[in-house]
């Protein structure tokens, strides 16, 4: 999935809005994190972003979505 072509934005279809850096927050998510990159790590054949959170907020109550790998770690 890491390599799927996608024409137009990958936000299509989901109600966002800017925030503090210009990065799309998702409107309909329990919550959020703003982060500012303070440093990027290459390893291997990955990049490894840092990052200073420099806002957030609990949008709603309920429980967040997350995705359950087939080697069982979460994300």
């Amino acid at each position: 999935h890491f390599f799927k072509s996608h024409e137009g934005s990958i936000f299509d279809g989901l109600k966002t809005r800017k925030g503090l850096e210009e990065v799309r927050i998702l409107t309909d998510a329990v919550s959020y994190l703003e982060c500012r990159l303070s440093d990027a790590v290459v390893s291997g054949d990955h990049v490894v972003y840092f990052g200073e959170v420099v806002g957030g907020k609990m949008l709603k109550g309920g429980e967040p979505s997350f995705h359950v790998r087939d080697n069982g770690f979460n994300y």
